[in-house]
């Protein structure tokens, strides 16, 4: 039952967890966001115009399968809940794309390229929390529901 474990803190830092978390999607045999449709996020969210972008990503998001979409869901409204408290714990939504995006994009041994490229990996997954509600159409806290 993942909602009754219980971390004792004087064991395991929030560092622990989030590693945790980083390896288990690195170690996919697919990314999240999957490889067949990696170019097209990183072309979406290129795209200048604010709305065209978000119904393009959304869109994306809409075509993943839906495990990857549930799972995308679930740790993206916990992602952004955490940003939402970054005054205390300094993890805005630019800091939690830079330690997640290349989690979620590509998977163990796969090179992404340039410094550039990291930094639109980095971009959608930014937009995807920064945009939460309005991506998967839920309310806020729906992510938090017991399975």
């Amino acid at each position: 039952d993942p909602v009754a474990v219980v971390l004792d803190p004087n064991v395991y830092s929030v560092h622990d967890v989030t590693g945790t978390l980083k390896a288990f999607f690195r170690r996919l045999p697919d990314p999240l966001l999957t490889s067949a449709y990696y170019q097209a996020f990183l072309d979406a969210v290129q795209i200048t115009d604010r709305d065209n972008k978000l119904y393009q990503l959304q869109s994306l998001v809409e075509t993943l399968p839906p495990v990857n979409r549930e799972t995308l869901k679930y740790l993206t409204g916990h992602l952004a809940k955490i940003a939402e408290m970054s005054e205390e714990n300094k993890m805005t939504v630019d800091n939690l794309s830079v330690i997640f995006g290349p989690s979620l994009m590509t998977v163990d041994g796969q090179e992404t390229g340039s410094f550039q490229t990291a930094r639109l990996e980095w971009a959608v997954v930014a937009q995807i929390v920064s945009y939460y509600t309005w991506m998967f159409q839920v309310s806020y806290y729906s992510c938090f529901v017991a399975l």
